[in-house]
């Protein structure tokens, strides 16, 4: 797995393999956690895209999905 930024460092990153879609952020737990199994299907780069979307929500908490999807 990718190493986190250190201005990420107060997030932690959670692997699950059950979730419906590739990732989620949750700002009140200050959790990512990531579908490695559907990023991987992509290749070595659908994971890395997958963590930088999903820090993306964490650095801009309010850009909605359609902003976020055009900035990754």
């Amino acid at each position: 797995m990718p190493k986190i930024p250190k201005k990420y460092k107060g997030y932690k990153v959670k692997v699950d393999n059950k979730l419906p879609y590739w990732g989620d952020t949750d700002d009140e737990k200050k959790l990512v956690r990531i579908n490695k199994k559907k990023s991987l299907k992509q290749g070595k780069i659908g994971l890395k895209d997958t963590l930088f979307h999903e820090f993306y929500h964490v650095k801009h908490p309010g850009a909605t999905e359609k902003t976020t999807y055009k900035k990754t």
